[in-house]
């Protein structure tokens, strides 16, 4: 390892060496013996000279001779796997695993768990029980290993081992009030019964968003820990980012509240006050999130609501608590999840939680009827950049604003056509066609949309649904139709209900009769009208 330390360290003097100085510069690594006598403090001292090394990017030239270096004959391996590939990863995964089974050394950060079990000479020798299962003598091991820890340092003890729910990088803030008052957090603590409430009010300087996690998820590692410091969630077989972590990012003036039991200091509920909305002024005291967790559940609910004309409209969520997978303690529980998706949103944009679901039409949804005017038009110019003057002064609606007119009717017809996540939803594009005959929209004309589907197609990376509305003007007592509009979105994620794709097309076909005889005998036919 010397010598591969040694040229690699060659390497990088041999790319920075010039950028400073401009010209010839002595190499600091004369020696490989001080690689042996006092590595840490030479490396210390080569970094300081050649700080930009610790920044910049390997080059794939510098890769690949890293990659030469490690296949040399006689060299030892790199403590880890350096590259996937399929012609070396044998090579990569078990060339000296001898080694590092019997010289914890040399396995990365020291880790026993990196380690494959190798029926070596120094387990051969302790192997001395025929046919003995491989549970058996793993388990013996394990064993072992627990009976020495107890002896070093619980002085065999077993009741003094302190216990945890679940082993994590994210150490725990012990000393909350102290933490807050250096992070410039309002902190304040009220007991009640048998519960503890921690009440946090951010200033106009946020902490760091980590620190701020960290003040909230209290003393232990425990639930509320890790679903506010975990990196990602499990959804089924796949991770994703934690949703949870950035909903909590801390901002000016946010409150937080989480309730403890007094006796166990075991996280009840937390719920978070003042988020930024989407739209709209904000309310000091509307409840954003809300989260608890019944102590003898492993269940975790979680409320995210939206203000609505002064209601708040909640997304419920529901979270798995796993503290047996310390790697990934939370998983989201899908079951009902995209319906409860489609509810929040339904109730949202419409209303009503149940306005997405399937219409007494055979499919054919309809919005509202309305009547255009002026105000709406030119603020869908404004925000299009349309600056065409008839638009603005003479009344005409663009023709673009016909997916304004039929977006009720189009997004209900778009969530009840695919059991799909709402939240991974991508509009893709629009096609609008005036229908033969037509005028344009103009304001004061009275009108209403309707919306089918048109086709649902899945591929590798998601599920892609077209969706085809048609804008109605009222004439008379009837309306009839101005203006067809088809939406293409693409929900991204995979999807194997390939037996709900389908594709409605409408194929036109023109026959010319050049003759009277040819329409006479067109008229004999009974499938004509």
């Amino acid at each position: 390892l010397q010598r591969l330390m040694g040229d690699w360290l060659r390497r990088v003097e041999e790319r920075f060496a010039g950028i400073e100085s401009g010209g010839r510069k002595l190499s600091m690594l004369q020696s490989y013996s001080v690689l042996d006598s006092e590595p840490a403090a030479f490396m210390d001292h080569f970094f300081a000279e050649y700080a930009d090394a610790t920044k910049i990017l390997l080059a794939a030239e510098d890769v690949s001779f890293f990659l030469a270096l490690c296949q040399r004959p006689g060299q030892k391996p790199v403590p880890f796997i350096p590259v996937l590939d399929d012609e070396s990863f044998q090579t990569w995964f078990k060339k000296d695993s001898l080694w590092q089974a019997e010289d914890i050394d040399a396995v990365f950060d020291q880790d026993p768990q990196r380690v494959c079990v190798l029926q070596g000479p120094v387990a051969a020798r302790h192997a001395t029980k025929v046919d003995e299962p491989i549970r058996e003598m793993l388990g013996g091991i394990e064993q072992k290993l627990i009976q020495l820890l107890l002896e070093r340092f619980y002085d065999g003890n077993a009741d003094k081992v302190p216990t945890v729910q679940y082993l994590s990088r994210e150490a725990p803030l012990t000393e909350t009030a102290q933490a807050c008052n250096a992070l410039k957090i309002k902190f304040a603590e009220v007991t009640s019964g048998d519960t503890v409430t921690r009440r946090f009010e951010l200033g106009s300087q946020p902490p760091a968003h980590n620190q701020w996690l960290a003040a909230l998820a209290g003393p232990n590692a425990s639930w509320l820990s890790a679903i506010l410091r975990k990196t990602s969630v499990v959804q089924t077989r796949s991770y994703i980012n934690n949703p949870v972590k950035r909903m909590f990012a801390p901002r000016a003036g946010q409150k937080a509240e989480v309730v403890f039991n007094l006796k166990t200091m075991e996280p009840l509920s937390i719920q978070l006050q003042d988020a930024t909305r989407s739209f709209g002024p904000n309310s000091s005291n509307f409840a954003a999130v809300r989260m608890s967790k019944d102590p003898s559940s492993k269940m975790i609910k979680a409320t995210i609501s939206e203000e609505r004309r002064g209601e708040s409209v909640p997304l419920e969520l529901e979270y798995i608590y796993r503290p047996d997978q310390p790697f990934a303690p939370i998983h989201e529980s899908m079951e009902g999840r995209n319906d409860r998706v489609r509810a929040f949103y339904s109730q949202l944009w419409f209303g009503s939680a149940e306005a997405w679901k399937a219409p007494a039409d055979a499919g054919v949804y309809k919005g509202p009827v309305k009547t255009l005017d002026a105000a709406a038009i030119k603020r869908f110019c404004q925000i299009v950049e349309n600056r065409n003057v008839g638009y603005h002064l003479h009344g005409q609606a663009p023709i673009d604003f016909a997916i304004v007119a039929g977006w009720e009717a189009i997004m209900q017809a778009l969530m009840a056509s695919a059991d799909a996540d709402l939240l991974t939803l991508v509009h893709l594009s629009n096609r609008f066609t005036m229908v033969k005959g037509a005028k344009p929209l103009q304001v004061g004309d009275v009108c209403m949309a309707t919306a089918t589907t048109k086709s649902i197609r899945i591929s590798d990376t998601g599920k892609s649904v077209a969706i085809t509305g048609v804008v109605l003007r009222k004439v008379g007592e009837d309306f009839v139709p101005a203006i067809e509009v088809t939406s293409s979105f693409f929900y991204r994620g995979r999807y194997n209900d390939f037996e709900k794709c389908f594709d409605r097309t409408r194929d036109i076909y023109t026959v010319e009769l050049k003759t009277d005889t040819d329409v006479s005998v067109m008229l004999t036919k009974d499938w004509i009208d």
